[in-house]
This record gives C-alpha cells, structure tokens and sequence, in this order.
C-alpha cells in the first residue's frame, strides 16, 4: 500500500506560529485516539519488507517536523469533455471504468461545439449584460449579445432540453437557448442586478452525464487536475481554426504541470466519403490535431482511434467492407450514420462505444497515466 504525504491547502498560509499551534492540535487529538483505542497487549506482526515501509513512512512524518496527513495513492480521475460521442451514452465511461479503474467524471453534451466545450470547460469566459439593463429575479431575462456562448449547438440548434447552472453579476441560475434567445433566469430568493455594462458569465462545473462511479449533476471543480479526454470539433467541423485555439484554451486551462490529455480524432459521418468536402474536413481537423498535440495525439503505433475503429470492422459483413473501401466508419459498429454504437448489433463483432473505450484505454496505460 503507497502513501503520500502532504500539506493541505488550507494551512498553506499560516506562519510559523500558527504551525506549531496546528501540530499541537494535531499531536493532541493524535494521542487521544491513540489512548482510546490502545488494546491491552499489542502484537505486531509484519516481514522485513513491511517493517522497512513503515519505517520509511514514518520517517517521512519526522523529515516535515511530525506534521502531515496520510493519504492513500489512489488512481487518477478522468474528465470527458466533448459532444455526443461522449454526451450521448453511458457505455463509453463504463467500459473505461472497467478497464482502467478510475472515477470518471462526464462533461459531455450532444450537439456541442467546440466553443461550448471550452466556455463549459471554463477555459475562457463570455461576457453578458440584461439587455434590459437589469436582471430580475426567477424570471427569464434576455441578455446581451444574444448569443449561445456556452450553449453553442451544432447549426445553432436550440438547447430547450438543458438549463446550464451558471452565475453572473453574483447570481446563481441556469442560462437557456431557445435557438433564438439567449436568456438567464436566477434561482428564487436572489436581488435584482443593475448592469450598464457587460460582466463574464461563470458556468458551474457541473457533469452531464452521470457514470458507473460518478453521479449526474456532480460538481467537479477541481477537474484541472484531472486527466482530460477531449473530443471537440465534429459539431463545428467547418471551423477548423476556432476548433484548435478552443483545443489549446481547454489544455491551457488545466494545471500547471499536469499534461494528462488526450486529444481524440474525429470520426466521418456515413455521408463524408472519400473526395468530398466534409472527408478533407475532417482530415485537416485531424491532422492539425496531431500537428499541435503529438504527445497526445490519440494513436499507438501509427494507429490511431479511428483507424483502430476501422479495422474492428466484421470481415464477414460486406456493408463494413464497401464502407471501409469508402473511407467511412463501419456500419456494424454504428448507430446510425456517424455515432458509434452502445450496444453491439447484430452482425458485429463489437459494441462501437467499447472499441473507443479500450483503446482510449490502451493509450492511457502506454502513457503510463493509469
């Protein structure tokens, strides 16, 4: 069993005084626990190798002056920010759970871009103000510019269906997008807000989707330290530069020192063959990912997710045959003309979600995160 060492946060501050009165505190409480639950006779009973990582731990405690907490090593979290191929299903997160064991905290909304990803993600902000001038309380009030922001859908499609918790000029509520007006309406109990002047709007890091080992609705701030999977740019494929500044502003969001991403490929809809417009698009998106990201660029071995997607094709099946010759995704592990499948269908060898997740998985452990 590992364990680490550490000072928390909120004893950061304190001086040199108010340390050695926290460690007395500590030392104190220490010895009633100690007291209260001492048996009678103590027998002891550990090999070599157990004595000496004790030893080594406790001699730990004495080099930061009898002062620290123990804490267990545990696995990384993971956070998925994406659009519906991670928004969409629950199968992707359950397969990585099972192959990597961590708690994995789901981002994800379908229809999503990229800029929504990176407004959610907090990586940069918009700025509203009531267009109105003032924001009343438990009603909706348009804002200004009336824009998505956050709620930036593919082909600016209404998000009726999800209110986003968020809070601006010290009000907390939810923002909507009725794909025509951008408004907010705060909770009960809250004071209207004057505004001459447009102020940031902050969006609660909040999952969307829950997981095996994480509720929906679960908030989450401390997601910079985490290991992110990033799947942004088929929502807003015909915007290739927009993509990649959202892409490095989400990376440059996480904490200093933490490089745990990976950047997913995009996948062809089954009406992008070879030759067309939405193909190339989605090559120079991939391409540029990997350009800007080739440490985590998703891909082992000159093979990357999509190519590994394509050879989990049925051999049998000469629809995923004709589909692989066309340059498109296998129909055997679609759900319908682009997303990958939850379930495995008849004819498959594989669920589509699962392929992704093993080897998403696979790349994990080969970057020795998990």
């Amino acid at each position: 069993m590992a364990i680490q060492l550490f000072l928390p946060e909120s004893l950061s501050h304190l001086s040199k005084t108010d340390l050695a009165g926290q460690r007395k505190k500590y030392q104190e409480a220490s010895d009633t626990i100690s007291r209260s639950n001492r048996p009678a006779k103590l027998r002891i009973s550990m090999n070599r190798r157990s004595f000496l990582k004790v030893g080594m731990g406790f001699s730990a405690l004495a080099c930061v002056g009898g002062y620290g907490v123990f804490r267990l090593i545990t696995k990384p979290n993971i956070s998925l920010w994406g659009h519906s191929f991670f928004g969409n299903n629950q199968t992707f997160s359950a397969k990585l759970i099972e192959e990597t064991g961590c708690r994995v905290f789901n981002f994800g909304l379908s229809g999503a871009t990229s800029e929504s990803i990176a407004l959610r993600n907090g990586a940069y902000f918009i700025n509203y103000a009531p267009a109105d001038g003032v924001i009343n309380p438990a009603i909706k009030n348009p804002l200004t510019p009336n824009v998505p922001g956050p709620l930036s859908l593919w082909r600016n499609a209404s998000a009726d269906w999800f209110h986003l918790p968020c809070k601006i000029a010290g009000q907390s509520g939810v923002l909507d997008w009725d794909g025509k007006t951008v408004t907010f309406t705060g909770y009960h109990g809250s004071t209207a807000a004057f505004l001459k002047e447009p102020v940031p709007l902050y969006v609660y890091p909040m999952t969307t989707v829950a997981t095996a080992n994480v509720t929906g609705h679960t908030i989450y701030p401390e997601h910079p330290e985490s290991i992110y999977l990033l799947w942004l740019g088929r929502n807003n494929s015909t915007q290739p530069e927009e993509i990649m500044r959202d892409a490095k502003a989400i990376v440059g969001r996480m904490t200093k020192g933490n490089n745990r991403f990976v950047i997913l490929p995009e996948f062809p809809g089954d009406y992008e063959p070879k030759g067309t417009k939405g193909a190339e698009e989605i090559a120079l998106i991939n391409s540029s990912y990997k350009e800007a990201f080739p440490e985590n660029y998703c891909e082992i071995d000159g093979i990357d997710l999509l190519q590994n997607f394509l050879n989990h094709h049925n051999p049998q099946s000469q629809q995923d045959l004709a589909d692989i010759k066309a340059g498109l995704t296998p129909s055997s592990l679609r759900l319908d003309e682009l997303h990958p499948s939850i379930t495995k269908k008849d004819g498959a060898l594989y669920a589509g979600t699962e392929v992704n997740a093993e080897f998403v998985a696979k790349f994990l452990k080969y970057k020795g995160w998990v």
